[in-house]
């Protein structure tokens, strides 16, 4: 099925997917709104898992943070590493967030993430149940897509599980203190032992995001699954730009699948080429009319829409740098 389906993109009049486009006039400038929105759920969010850590921070430096952040994880392969890195390098020296806190909310963040995210293809699985049955056959041969996708819910479900199992009652601080005992020269000791307090900081932090209670947490998974459905949002608007007037819940039905798609192939640039063609597939498989040239249109709009916000996050990141620069080093104290 991928070899016919490449093979019919690459047949693909691009000619006629910029008609499509031009058509579509300058309602097309909509379609860049649902991701600042998504980005200002997350970062919403983000600033009050901070707090609960007893870190203060202003919204806007915070947000440039995300968009930056986020323009490096989409135009890198392996992105995520980078930008979780750079979001850490930037949380210090840009919202004075110490490296036990940031390295705290990040992997506090990412938790909650992956519940959200799971929440998000669950909750498509059960409202698009009859959309997926109907067209199983279509995308994968065979029936049982539904059963599929609700079943993929477990790997992010279960690597949420497994990070808590892991964090809770600091075993990342106690690892570290074998390490000491294990190591004879006393000079590594004492380094590994200054780190040592400083991780167990870390654990301290990342227990306060895990005893947040069962409203908050609720709370929190809440808002950052509003984030993903921002996806669905953007997919179904640009169709609509496209004039292909399709419910939401069958766009939400196939969005959320791909986005799974698209996470676990984080070594791909955003998921470039591996997204695009699961929109062609389920374009063709719903019957929508002119499927490959409007699967064309609806890819080239995603990815200038992707490559605009890419260049904002890049844009930030170098008044961000400049702000570094200009900003005098903050004590060793503060770094602890």
């Amino acid at each position: 099925m991928v070899y016919v389906l490449v093979r019919k993109v690459l047949h693909v009049d691009f000619a006629h997917a910029f008609e499509l486009i031009r058509r579509a006039g300058f309602v097309t400038v909509a379609i860049a709104l649902p991701y600042p929105a998504a980005m200002a759920i997350d970062t919403f969010t983000g600033k009050l898992l901070l707090e609960t850590m007893g870190q203060k921070v202003r919204f806007r430096g915070l947000y440039a943070i995300r968009l930056a952040c986020e323009s490096v994880l989409l135009s890198l392969p392996l992105g995520t590493a980078f930008a979780e890195s750079l979001g850490l390098f930037l949380l210090y020296r840009v919202t004075k967030v110490a490296p036990t806190r940031g390295i705290a909310f990040i992997v506090g963040k990412r938790w909650l993430l992956l519940r959200a995210h799971a929440g998000y293809v669950l909750l498509s699985g059960i409202l698009g149940y009859r959309i997926l049955a109907d067209h199983s056959v279509a995308l994968i041969h065979t029936g049982g897509l539904p059963l599929l996708v609700l079943a993929s819910t477990l790997l992010p479900f279960g690597l949420a599980a497994a990070m808590v199992a892991t964090l809770e009652g600091g075993t990342a601080a106690r690892a570290l203190g074998k390490v000491v005992q294990s190591v004879p020269i006393a000079r590594v000791q004492q380094w590994i032992q200054r780190r040592a307090e400083h991780i167990s900081e870390t654990d301290v932090a990342l227990a306060r995001v895990l005893r947040l209670g069962p409203n908050a947490m609720r709370v929190y998974t809440a808002m950052l699954l509003a984030a993903w459905f921002m996806d669905s949002v953007e997919t179904w608007l640009i169709l609509h730009v496209l004039g292909v007037h399709i419910g939401f819940v069958e766009v939400y039905s196939f969005e959320a699948g791909l986005s799974l798609v698209r996470s676990l192939a984080f070594f791909v640039p955003a998921g470039l080429g591996v997204q695009d063609l699961g929109y062609f597939a389920f374009f063709g498989a719903l019957g929508i009319p002119d499927a490959m040239g409007i699967g064309a249109a609806f890819v080239l709009l995603k990815r200038m829409k992707e490559l605009f916000w890419v260049c904002v996050g890049y844009a930030l990141l170098f008044v961000l740098r400049l702000k570094i620069e200009r900003a005098p080093v903050l004590s060793a104290r503060a770094s602890s």
